[in-house]
């Protein structure tokens, strides 16, 4: 049977830098550098598209402005398979921009240029709990710390509320807080609205550094007890290159999913590996609702993504 799965978040114009100097923001040039598109929800959205039954309807509710790089991002998203029946095309904005740079063990930094995108513009405005009153409830909701992030306090509270309610009519909400200090305006403010966020999840998806950064929890394992204390079902601690550490009803306490061996010269990006963990985790779970096979889709996923450029592999 199709499910119909709602992501919502931003996805930005992602640059991988080869060749600093030839990059001209102001005259939109970036010749020498590879172009291509990324964000934490489209990451994933791309990856449950990929990953699950081909009759799935994964549908990407964010916006993009009206020049020339945001629809390229459009005709690529359709050319996906990704429904952009929720995508607003916002008049005089843009997407916004990240460099990404990849050192030679394949970690990567980022700088970012995203404080005026069209995404944050609709997170931020009366549209967005609009667009939520009208879509009917779907089987599966999957946002983020970071969709969370640039939206305004309303709104984060409007599309909490929805996920409580579409919860009650069977609705999977996933959630992975994303932990990114940057875009939050105190710890304080992030811890208060990831709690939150739990209160509504289903499936929790969080990655162990993100939560010792947050909560100062040491282990996946206090990662999980900290999840199902506030009622989320199932789910698991990602843990990079360990794999990941999974819970569900059956077993609360937890049990670790390693990662598959790759030789070290393989490694070459990490960019979105954690997002392909969720997409693949999802996708997996919604169709055979069994969460060891999930979190094992999950770890394969992921480290089919490091092997390649890019948080979409290209």
């Amino acid at each position: 049977m199709s499910k119909h799965i709602i992501c919502i978040g931003e996805c930005m114009l992602e640059v991988q830098c080869t060749d600093l100097a030839s990059i001209d923001l102001a005259n939109k040039n970036l010749a020498g550098n590879s172009l291509a598109f990324g964000g934490d929800v489209y990451n994933t959205a791309f990856a449950i598209q990929q990953c699950g039954a081909t009759d799935n309807r994964v549908s990407f509710l964010s916006a993009v402005g009206d020049d020339e790089f945001s629809q390229q991002m459009l005709r690529s998203w359709q050319q996906q398979s990704l429904d952009t029946e929720h995508v607003s095309i916002l008049a005089s904005k843009q997407t916004g921009l990240y460099i990404v740079k990849t050192d030679d063990a394949g970690e990567r930094s980022f700088t970012y240029w995203r404080n005026e995108s069209a995404a944050r513009e609709l997170f931020r405005s009366s549209q967005f709990p609009t667009l939520l009153e009208t879509m009917a409830a779907p089987n599966c909701l999957y946002f983020s710390g970071i969709s969370l992030a640039i939206m305004s306090e309303t709104n984060r509270e409007r599309l909490l509320h929805f996920a409580k309610k579409w919860a009650k009519t069977g609705c999977v909400v996933a959630f992975d807080p994303n932990y990114r200090p940057p875009l939050w305006s105190s710890i304080d403010e992030a811890r208060q609205w990831v709690d939150a966020a739990w209160e509504v999840t289903t499936i929790g998806l969080p990655t162990l550094n993100d939560d010792q950064q947050l909560f100062g929890i040491e282990s996946a394992a206090q990662s999980i007890e900290k999840l199902c204390s506030l009622g989320v079902a199932l789910g698991a601690v990602k843990l990079g290159k360990a794999g990941c550490m999974a819970f569900d009803g059956n077993n609360s306490i937890g049990f670790t999913v390693p990662a598959p061996k790759i030789d070290v010269s393989k490694t070459i990006d990490t960019t979105g590996a954690g997002d392909a963990f969720n997409g693949a985790f999802i996708a997996s779970y919604l169709q055979h609702k069994d969460c060891e096979a999930a979190s094992k889709t999950g770890v394969n996923r992921a480290a089919e993504a490091v092997q390649h450029f890019g948080a979409i592999p290209r």
